[in-house]
């Protein structure tokens, strides 16, 4: 079989500028910004026999900013530099191409390969081009009762064009520094998935997944990530119209970076461990008032913890960061025809976190008025209503 899309669209922008807290005259009245998207997909699927399938497809996205390119008086403090700076329109084109295949070796037991290549075009940043190379297999065992499990395995690899760090493409001061989402990296990844159902009512799924991250040339930035992600979910059947369930996620990133303090060596490292835990329940209430009516509850509480050791000649902890977060959705859905159907939702986030950054008083910098303190402590509420219509 064969099958595709066309994608075609554009975002325009001509509104009025505003000069407050300018007070120089501007290059222009509107900036007239103009972005124009272009997307294609193509997949073909065929099988060979009864047991082995072929399956290749094609992604191309480009998004091409044609915003007019202005000069802008260019502000340090209180003072005019006598420098200028342009509004650098910045495009992005994507190819993705998979080919994958999927074996089955006997009922119950299926092999599944396959190679994925990205290419991402970018203009006016430090790397134009950078190429990911990814080779993954996937071994699916369902001949347990009640079972489903799979591991799987990737190695992939990232390059691309040239590093060319200049003024108009980074605002970095060292040329040795490299973006992590455009530094050559090497990564093994590894993951497993256990899907139980014990009984009719109740399912159980859990994972597990590790990916070492290499970035093999970078001499100033981040240098190695290590991520440990573990979840598990369960849902449960209370009857034909009332569903619970539930879930947790626990995540461990740990990365290693280098700094300088000059432009050609490393002078210092930091290690950094970051800790993420997510916890979440939910309720749904089918079937009300002739089956037109749902009603739900989402309960979602994640805690997560950052700490930095840097390293230069002694160690020392750079501070602890922290942030926590809560929410609550309750919803009722309504079908009031077979065509229109009506959503109202409660939502409530509850949000803390000490960010060192933000916790400073208005004259902390000397010769900056800054804001003082913008540490996040906050409950926000929000109340949506949806209305959908199918023709």
């Amino acid at each position: 079989s064969l099958s595709g899309r066309l994608l075609l669209g554009q975002m325009t922008q001509d509104q009025q500028l505003t000069s407050i807290g300018y007070g120089y005259s501007l290059p222009t009245d509107s900036i007239d910004a103009k972005v124009d998207i272009t997307g294609m997909t193509l997949k073909a699927v065929t099988k060979l026999n009864r047991a082995w399938r072929l399956t290749g497809s094609y992604d191309y996205n480009d998004r091409e900013n044609n915003t007019q390119i202005e000069q802008w008086t260019q502000i340090s403090i209180n003072d005019v530099t006598g420098q200028v700076r342009y509004n650098n329109p910045y495009d992005l084109t994507t190819h993705n191409a998979k080919l994958s295949t999927d074996y089955r070796i006997n009922h119950g037991l299926k092999l599944d390969a396959g190679y994925d290549f990205k290419r991402d075009e970018r203009s006016n940043q430090g790397r134009e081009t950078t190429d990911d190379n990814n080779v993954w297999a996937r071994l699916r065992v369902t001949s347990f009762d009640m079972w489903d499990m799979w591991l799987k395995g990737s190695l992939s690899k990232r390059d691309g064009s040239e590093y060319k760090a200049s003024e108009s493409s980074s605002a970095e001061q060292n040329p040795l520094l490299r973006r992590y989402y455009l530094a050559d990296r090497d990564r093994t990844q590894i993951e497993a998935r256990f899907n139980h159902s014990p009984i009719e009512n109740l399912n159980v799924d859990f994972g597990v997944r590790y990916a070492l991250d290499d970035y093999t040339e970078t001499q100033i930035g981040l240098t190695e990530s290590k991520d440990t992600n573990y979840d598990i979910n369960l849902s449960y059947m209370i009857n034909d119209d009332v569903n619970v369930n539930t879930f947790y996620n626990h995540q461990i990133i740990k990365s290693a970076q280098s700094g300088s303090a000059n432009l050609n060596i490393a002078t210092w490292q930091a290690d950094i461990e970051d800790t993420v835990d997510v916890v979440g329940a939910g309720l749904s209430y089918n079937n009300l008032m002739d089956s037109r009516l749902r009603l739900g509850l989402d309960y979602t509480y994640s805690d997560s913890d950052s700490t930095t050791q840097v390293r230069q000649g002694i160690s020392g902890d750079y501070g602890d960061y922290f942030a926590k977060v809560l929410n609550i959705n309750v919803y009722a859905q309504y079908q009031a025809t077979e065509k229109m159907a009506f959503r109202i939702d409660y939502k409530m986030e509850k949000y803390l976190d000490n960010d060192d950054a933000n916790d400073i008083a208005p004259d902390t910098i000397w010769n900056v008025m800054s804001l003082g303190n913008l540490q996040h402590d906050y409950t926000a509420h929000m109340i949506m209503l949806n209305v959908s219509y199918s023709l």
